[in-house]
């Protein structure tokens, strides 16, 4: 996520992913306020990761 704590290595990382760039944390907010809404009343035991699709592979842009 491309916060204020960021490392320089972190945001590289970010830019090296499928998306092209880290998240924000908006982006997580967004996805929390949809599975806490009405719209989500029927999703059960499902794990959402919210990472630009980093976890395909990691260390990308060597």
């Amino acid at each position: 996520m491309d916060t204020a704590s960021a490392s320089d290595r972190e945001r590289r990382m970010g830019a090296a992913t499928p998306v092209g760039r880290s998240g924000t944390a908006d982006e997580v907010g967004h996805v929390i306020a949809f599975l806490a809404g009405e719209g989500a009343s029927y999703i059960t035991g499902q794990l959402i990761t919210v990472d630009g699709a980093n976890s395909i592979s990691e260390e990308r842009g060597r």
